[in-house]
């Protein structure tokens, strides 16, 4: 009896289609054809749609946040800084004039506008407790816009770059029960370069238009 020798089968591998990964440029595990934000340092985390975190809300991603704890609502530069300067203006009782000695403290909020051109401005009056909350609104507005004349017809800024708001009583930085805390609280607040991108206001404010400064 002869026995067929034993032939072993060729086996032929089937070539396997292996998928192209999606591109990631920046390398943060987002496709570029969904990330937001394709040019994220390396290491820096990100969300689903590639944004990084802003913790402060203040529209500067941390990552390139100076001020990482910016309150809500404030005012903040390309390094998540305020930019906010603090006016102390002793107005007569009743009064919305603003008196030439003051005009060198003026001039510092000048110099804050024009260091930020094109970005919204804000001049936000405050008051103390003293007197009813209405009277007090009034008049915290009434000083705002006395400080934008005094911007305008002493340093040439525009009228229209500039945003006059009262917050009267709402907003104390100190206790109006003795008179250091009152004279502290009856402020004018120069916001000088707020993004104009945030959008963002604090609630009882009085908003005017605003326009580009220059």
């Amino acid at each position: 009896m002869v026995v067929a020798p034993v032939v072993a089968a060729q086996i032929t591998a089937v070539p396997q289609k292996v998928e192209a990964l999606p591109a990631d440029t920046d390398g943060d595990k987002v496709a570029d054809a969904v990330d937001r934000c394709p040019n994220t340092p390396v290491r820096v985390p990100v969300n689903a749609g590639g944004y990084p975190a802003d913790s402060d809300h203040d529209g500067v991603f941390d990552y390139r946040d100076r001020c990482k704890d910016t309150v809500i609502g404030a005012s903040v530069d390309a390094d998540g800084c305020q930019t906010k300067l603090t006016l102390h203006i002793d107005f007569a009782y009743d009064s919305d004039i603003v008196e030439s000695r003051y005009d060198s403290e003026i001039a510092k909020a000048a110099q804050c506008i024009k260091d930020y051109p094109g970005n919204l401005v804000y001049i936000d009056g405050h008051t103390d407790s003293f007197g009813s909350a209405d009277y007090n609104q009034n008049l915290s507005l009434r000083r705002a816009r006395a400080v934008t004349t005094r911007l305008n017809e002493k340093f040439g800024i525009s009228l229209q770059c500039m945003t006059a708001r009262g917050f009267g009583e709402t907003i104390p930085v100190a206790d109006s029960r003795n008179p250091d805390g009152r004279w502290v609280n009856r402020r004018v607040e120069v916001i000088c370069g707020a993004h104009r991108s945030l959008g963002i206001f604090r609630s009882g404010a009085v908003i005017l238009l605003f326009h580009a400064c220059f």
